[in-house]
């Protein structure tokens, strides 16, 4: 988990680094949501729908987040 966390750390870096398109300055940032496989499950479905969960939380947390999906937050959106 630590070398996924490094690796979406990097590409979050990556993706708030300022650029330009024609000139005028542009900032982007990202939220992801990452599952771990095979722990979470062995379905395609049910992997994608819990990065789907996380990837919602972090945005719920703010600009520019990762968020790891774990079961408290599956049971969490369920209530919802």
């Amino acid at each position: 988990v630590v070398d996924g966390q490094r690796a979406v750390e990097r590409a979050l870096d990556a993706v708030a680094r300022p650029f330009e398109i024609r000139g005028q300055p542009v900032t982007i940032s990202a939220s992801i949501g990452l599952t771990l496989f095979p722990q979470d499950s062995s379905d395609a479905g049910v992997l994608l729908r819990h990065a789907d969960q996380a990837m919602y939380l972090a945005k719920q947390a703010g600009r520019n987040r990762c968020h790891i999906f774990d079961v408290t937050d599956d049971l969490r959106v369920g209530e919802t």
